[in-house]
């Protein structure tokens, strides 16, 4: 697969540098579905397999690639009940709303707890040559290292990472004008 081909690399980089996870996640249904993994060697805890699915709404990937659907698509999938999978799971259709907002501007997503407790994950999209997206990259790793700076850090480099795989895809990302 040239999707798993071209971020194979990346993400045995992300998990080098950073010491956690990294995990290459695909869009199949309305599910996010692990499709590549590489264990960093600060693990703790428990480790997705792959070919595990998770709904789109309790997963960092699955809120990143939400967040670059179009917005039928997105009202379709916030139609339905959102299931709590932890107590932080976010069953509100219009907070989860607010957090694909967010998400846009900074180009990452954060999973704090959401689908396991004392986890969390940032995770990024990435485009297609055409620049649809329906797959995204993540690092994750227990909350205790995760402090707000870092997983900042973290979600800015997962970002920049899910930009290069994109480009190896044949992605060209516009510029971005900052105004303010």
């Amino acid at each position: 697969n040239d999707l798993r081909q071209a971020a194979r690399p990346y993400l045995e980089q992300l998990a080098h540098d950073t010491g956690e996870t990294a995990s290459l996640d695909l869009l199949v249904d309305d599910e996010i579905l692990i499709f590549d993994e590489v264990i960093g060697h600060r693990l703790v805890g428990s480790v997705s397999s792959l070919g595990t699915r998770h709904p789109l709404y309790a997963t960092s990937t699955g809120k990143a690639i939400m967040a670059c659907l179009p917005e039928a698509r997105v009202d379709e999938l916030l139609s339905r009940p959102l299931l709590p999978i932890t107590p932080t799971t976010i069953t509100d259709p219009d907070e989860l709303r607010r957090q694909l907002v967010q998400i846009r501007q900074d180009g990452y997503a954060v999973g704090n707890g959401e689908l396991e407790e004392d986890l969390i994950v940032v995770g990024a999209p990435i485009r297609q040559f055409d620049g649809r997206v329906t797959a995204a990259i993540s690092v994750g790793g227990p909350a205790v290292r995760f402090s707000p700076e870092r997983t900042r850090e973290m979600g800015e480099l997962v970002r920049d990472t899910a930009v290069q795989i994109s480009a190896q895809l044949g992605w060209r990302e516009e510029p971005r004008i900052f105004t303010g």
